[in-house]
């Protein structure tokens, strides 16, 4: 899988929550395929308590906060659900300190990954209170993937659980397709080219995505592509198939923006894309 580092570790947030345990088995898969480190991060905002003229080291500032007793206990468990799926990896684990989303976007700098857990994200949560995850796909200096814990109902099904990657004939298309094809290939699952180029209304638009599949197929033989026109955006999309189960969107960076719509939130019962996950590749 193209890198922006080669040996930089994957990187996964820890909050505590079981999405975040959710994301760190994803980290561990990835970082196990790469053969690079997982490091695993829990972040404590400390900004608003340090004294500006003071020097002062803030891991001693909040050194007995409840919320790193919390971190330390959310990393422990992150690190227990990694090393009980076994395999070679490394893990290290740390609580770092400072502004949420600028602390993580700095990690993002010196990751070949930042993984994330979600339980999902309405639009007027996003406008009031931001969102980590939302704004990590959209400004992070790595691909992020945005993990959120499967349906019971996709779960317990044998259908397929798709992979979705978004193309549009543009040059982003060849590093989105390396990602989701390496992807479909580590989890064993089918991928759907969905073109959101919004055009397919001829035979010719349908001929020119099947000569580029063919193409991608060629290249990743192991893996099932199949072509389909998207109407309008991939989140649009993703929000008609009722009846797919689909594990993953990967997305280019143009893209980042639908991240929000694509996760939903845990109240969007009837949203068959309320837990799909997002890569948002770059």
């Amino acid at each position: 899988m193209p890198m922006p580092q080669s040996s930089a570790p994957v990187v996964v947030g820890i909050d505590g929550s079981a999405a975040a345990l959710e994301a760190a088995r994803w980290g561990a898969a990835e970082a196990i395929s790469r053969a690079v480190p997982l490091r695993l991060i829990h972040v404590v905002d400390v900004e608003a308590d340090l004294d500006p003229d003071l020097d002062e080291d803030p891991a001693a500032v909040a050194r007995d906060w409840p919320e790193t007793t919390r971190g330390l206990q959310a990393l422990a468990a992150a690190s227990t659900a990694v090393y009980d799926l076994g395999g070679p990896i490394s893990v290290e684990s740390q609580i770092v300190y400072g502004e949420v989303d600028s602390t993580l976007v700095d990690e993002s700098g010196h990751a070949s990954l930042l993984c994330l857990g979600s339980t999902g994200i309405t639009p007027i949560c996003r406008r009031l209170l931001g969102s980590t995850a939302a704004n990590l796909a959209e400004s992070g200096r790595c691909p992020v993937a945005v993990i959120r814990t499967p349906s019971d109902t996709c779960t317990s099904t044998p259908d397929p659980h798709w992979i979705v990657m978004a193309v549009d004939g543009g040059p982003d298309d060849d590093r989105i397709v390396d990602y989701a094809l390496d992807e479909a290939r580590l989890r064993r699952a089918p991928v759907l080219a969905v073109d959101v180029s919004h055009n397919g209304h001829d035979a010719e638009d349908s001929a020119d995505l099947r000569h580029r599949v063919s193409r991608w197929q060629e290249h990743h033989p192991s893996v099932r592509v199949y072509p389909v026109h998207a109407p309008t955006n991939i989140a649009e999309f993703l929000n008609q198939q009722a009846d797919l189960c689909v594990q993953l969107a990967v997305l280019g960076s143009a893209d980042a923006r639908h991240v929000v719509t694509i996760l939903g939130s845990d109240r969007d019962k009837g949203r068959p894309t309320s837990r799909c996950s997002v890569l948002v590749v770059r």
